[in-house]
């Protein structure tokens, strides 16, 4: 985003009594001058939620039922409001928005305390449809990695909800921002009294980017007898489970996640026949040099064409611009002087930076 905004989420047990009322002035929300509270297990009434629109308060967005959640919006903020989306079981709040101009999807999440992939696959499913920018944040009731996120992991092994969340994150583009800025640390946001174990299972997710189908892939045969056969696979599997609109859009995630699939899959497949064809080069370039042989010559410059054409085709492009590292391929070997040994091929991964 072009802008700056400070966010806090907070998850509390039962803000009903009047004292916890007063003690929301004095949170860490308004020392710290928070822009967006999330707030989770709220347990308010309508009327309730009302009386939270006070002091640094200038909107208050809740669905309220045995669990509920709430965003709080600071007053001073440059916010307009577009839409709000209610779950009838409280478990989440869709508030879709503009701040500073910038349009953005706020989702407060309190997700169910037992094993529920359904629930995680259904927000994937309601956040692939959504466009601009977006922000989940909340209590997730699981951890997306045992070994850091809980004090006394008994295993590594994901839940069924979480590894549904973990492959919609990767599918729709949402990252969990505190894990990526600290790669190895503990740190826990919860406390059972019943387990003595700490876990971390309140996280902010914002997307990392949009993504977007790319039209050549259509170009490519293998492409599109993969999706025909997968789309068949869902649809013999699921045309009698729900309405037509909800598997509209539980197709769409599906196809998604099968295109970034076939993707990765087609990217290694090219890094492979580049890495052969590199060895290739070197080998030709070295038995050139050593006998002067014409025949030497001309299988390696046929070699060289395939390196080039793997490298520049229109075709081939995609395949490798559509995966997150990019190359920096310096080809001196690929062109003009055959007899020259300092040919080098440099594949810079910038993340590794």
């Amino acid at each position: 985003m072009a802008y700056y905004v400070k966010g806090r989420n907070i998850s509390v047990t039962c803000l009903r009594h009047s004292a916890n009322h007063n003690a929301l002035d004095s949170w860490p929300v308004r020392r710290q001058k928070v822009d967006i509270a999330f707030i989770q297990e709220s347990h308010l009434t309508d009327s309730e939620h009302s009386k939270l629109r006070r002091d640094w308060v200038g909107n208050v967005f809740y669905s309220s039922k045995a669990r509920g959640v709430a965003l709080l919006i600071n007053k001073h903020l440059n916010f307009k409001l577009n839409s709000v989306e209610k779950d009838k079981n409280g478990r989440f709040l869709f508030v879709d928005c503009e701040i500073n101009r910038n349009k953005i999807s706020l989702v407060n999440i309190y997700g169910p305390n037992y094993d529920d992939p359904l629930f995680f696959n259904n927000l994937i499913m309601k956040l692939a449809t959504v466009g601009g920018q977006c922000v989940v944040g909340g209590d997730f009731n699981l951890v997306l990695n045992p070994l850091l996120d809980r004090s006394l992991p008994k295993t590594s092994l994901l839940s069924k909800a979480a590894t549904a969340l973990n492959q919609g994150m990767k599918d729709i583009g949402i990252t969990d921002v505190w894990r990526n800025l600290n790669p190895n640390q503990r740190d826990f946001s919860f406390f059972s009294p019943t387990h003595n174990t700490h876990s971390r299972i309140d996280m902010f997710l914002p997307t990392t980017r949009r993504w977007r189908f790319k039209n050549y892939m259509l170009k490519d045969p293998e492409f599109i007898s993969y999706m025909t056969t997968n789309i068949e696979i869902f649809l013999d599997a699921n045309s009698n489970s729900s309405s037509h609109a909800n598997i509209w859009e539980a197709l769409k995630t599906y196809m998604r996640g099968q295109i970034l699939s076939y993707s990765a899959h087609k990217v290694k497949q090219i890094r492979e026949r580049l890495t052969k064809l590199e060895r290739d080069i070197k080998k030709q370039e070295q038995e050139y040099i050593a006998t002067k042989k014409e025949e030497y010559l001309n299988t390696l410059n046929k070699t060289r064409i395939k390196y080039n054409n793997l490298c520049t085709g229109k075709e081939e492009l995609w395949k490798i611009k559509n995966y997150r590292t990019h190359w920096k391929l310096q080809q001196s070997h690929c062109f003009q002087n055959p007899a020259r040994t300092n040919r080098n091929v440099t594949h810079t991964d910038p993340s590794a930076s």
